[in-house]
């Protein structure tokens, strides 16, 4: 198994239940240019619409590095900036955010072999570090600890990927000072049908139910899927999506509310386009 940033571990199972379910109408374009693209997008929530502008420049040529920047505004007067150095040594990546409200924040990935390392840093001096190591194909390793400038540990996670076969992952999550377990797995029983899900137990109250979300995708053919998952909170979501060509795809979603269908049910809609 090549090396794994700790952050995305837990990626693909996290992915499987949170994403193609849309909740709200949303528009994105992308419009393709010569050193880039701007995406515009337009989403309707019951608060209202809130559209998002994002110019996003490849600047290699320019810098002689493997370097993208890219700006973000939108209606809710989000300003913020991100510039992304690919290499500046092999395998080094560095990624700097800033905002409108003076927040600054850099981050450093390094990947070397089956070590992947990651340190993230504030200007309020907080910080982020992890470190993930790919023991085998099967198994991979990581932890993670956020602190502050006061050199007081806020939070320390661990988690192990297993991959015992190729249509198999699972993985535990321990957030120690939480005192949360998680667990998530994915199972790709054919080409077509993948189920999967994930559990969280509060060690904590030991009298509270674990949290769970399970989850079910179908591939109808090579550019239509449907999903559909369920809490434990008895809320479930049907979704549909379909590539209509290659610059166009479209998704549609119900959002249930299983333990009262007669109200708390809405639906979604998303409309992807580059042009």
């Amino acid at each position: 198994m090549s090396q794994v940033l700790y952050n995305d571990l837990t990626k693909q199972t996290s992915d499987f239940i949170k994403k193609d379910f849309p909740e709200s109408f949303k528009l994105e374009s992308t419009l393709r240019h010569k050193y880039g693209s701007i995406v515009a997008t337009t989403d309707i929530k019951e608060g209202g619409i809130v559209g998002t502008v994002q110019p996003k420049f490849d600047v290699s040529k320019f810098v002689n590095r493997n370097t993208n920047a890219n700006l973000t505004i939108d209606t809710n007067g989000v300003k913020k900036g991100e510039i992304t150095i690919e290499n500046l040594v092999p395998g080094l990546k560095t990624i700097i955010n800033g905002d409108a409200k003076q927040n600054v924040s850099t981050e450093v990935q390094y990947k070397k072999d089956k070590v992947a390392l990651t340190v993230f840093g504030k200007n309020d001096k907080s910080y982020t570090t992890s470190i993930s190591f790919a023991a085998n194909n099967m198994f991979t390793f990581g932890i993670q600890a956020d602190g502050n400038a006061k050199n007081t540990l806020k939070n320390v996670n661990a988690t192990l990927l297993v991959k015992p076969r190729n249509d198999i992952i699972f993985t535990i999550v321990d957030r120690f000072m939480d005192k949360q377990l998680l667990f998530s797995g994915l199972y790709f029983a054919t080409p077509k049908l993948t189920v999967g899900g994930d559990l969280t137990v509060d060690l904590k109250a030991s009298d509270k139910s674990p949290s769970f979300n399970i989850g079910t995708a179908y591939k109808i053919d090579s550019v239509t899927f449907i999903k559909a998952k369920i809490n434990n909170n008895k809320k479930a979501n049907i979704a549909f999506t379909h590539t209509l060509n290659q610059n166009a795809k479209i998704g549609l979603g119900w959002n249930i509310n299983a333990a009262n269908l007669k109200q708390g049910n809405t639906f979604g809609a998303i409309l992807n386009l580059t042009i």
